[in-house]
């Protein structure tokens, strides 16, 4: 039987102690929480939505290309100066940085690492890590 002869007490001491460690846990957990939050108010995926449905639109037709080149650059400004509001819109600027500029964004880095580095992040947005 193992019976315990000394209490631990609660004192302002340990209490301070412990106040880090509660901060990291609350900390993990908040952000753990927004990871697996359904992305809301999020503009940047309807913006993302709207430039390729336009680019693809100029592509195909032959309407004032003035107008709708001018409507692209628009958007394409809200997407790369926006603040994502959740993980889901930090995934859509990503992918639109990497899908649309690719070469111009990326192999500026000796071995391509740039490309690499860009690949791990949107890989790791996507599986929900912080």
């Amino acid at each position: 039987m193992n019976i315990r002869t000394h209490t631990t007490k609660i004192n302002r001491r340990s209490l301070f102690a412990a106040i880090p460690a509660l901060a990291a846990t609350a900390t993990v957990a908040h952000a753990l929480e927004e990871a697996q939050a359904p992305a809301q108010d999020e503009p940047i995926i309807e913006w993302c939505e709207q430039w390729k449905a336009l680019r693809g639109h100029i592509n195909e037709t032959e309407g004032d290309p003035d107008t709708e080149l001018l409507a692209l650059q628009e958007l394409e400004e809200k997407i790369c100066t926006a603040k994502p509001a959740s993980m889901a819109g930090a995934v859509a600027q990503l992918e639109h940085a990497l899908d649309n500029f690719g070469e111009y964004v990326t192999g500026n880095v000796w071995k391509d690492l740039d490309n690499q580095l860009f690949n791990n992040l949107l890989g790791a947005l996507k599986g929900g890590l912080v």
